[in-house]
């Protein structure tokens, strides 16, 4: 099949126009790539990240190219940072139809019998406990509508573990059950 045929009728398969999509660690990498491609579908974007220049530019990239994004600051450690973008959305696009869960960040170099427990604890907030945060932010309005689409962004280090960095891999690994329990919980609920 035509690969710019596929291309040119995502939009219409997937659906994405007039749908709100929280994109979190949108600043760089693939945080910023599912930015791009979900503006790209029609969607509209809130990117948010804690690199503040990053996001903006990734805002202006996407509204360059003819999307609809706002870039905002945030520290996915922080709740009311995260409230603050989960308010933003709504006020700005009425809703939030789309969360995707993609911030994180490494430690590497470290084995599980010389980290410390302030290091473990960074990367557990940062991986793990942000999308609970995050998730928990834009359940009720999903729940309200029957309707949402939440994505967590794991690793095969999840699943296989990270010789060098054990903290990242348990955050991943307890991301992917997270992720189940979500799944089984509200499924029902079309999110």
């Amino acid at each position: 099949m035509n690969q710019n045929w596929i291309h040119a009728n995502m939009e219409h398969y997937f659906q994405l126009a007039g749908k709100t999509a929280i994109v979190t660690g949108a600043g760089n990498g693939i945080g910023r790539g599912i930015a791009q491609k979900l503006a790209g579908l029609g969607a509209n974007v809130v990117a948010c990240d804690i690199e503040a220049e990053s996001v903006r530019n990734t805002a202006d990239e996407i509204t360059l190219a003819g999307g609809v994004c706002l870039g905002l600051y945030c520290d996915v450690r922080k709740y009311e940072d995260i409230q603050k973008v989960v308010d933003t959305a709504v006020q700005k696009f009425g809703t939030v139809d789309i969360l995707v869960n993609d911030a994180a960040g490494c430690g590497g170099g470290v084995t599980v019998d010389t980290i410390n427990e302030q290091e473990w604890m960074r990367l557990i907030e940062l991986n793990l406990n942000s999308v609970f945060r995050f998730t928990m932010t834009v359940l009720p309005i999903m729940r309200a509508k029957k309707q949402g689409k939440i994505v967590n962004i794991s690793s095969g280090a999840g699943i296989t573990g990270d010789f060098s960095d054990p903290h990242y891999a348990a955050a991943k690994g307890g991301l992917k059950m997270l992720t189940q329990n979500i799944c089984a919980e509200f499924g029902g609920s079309n999110i």
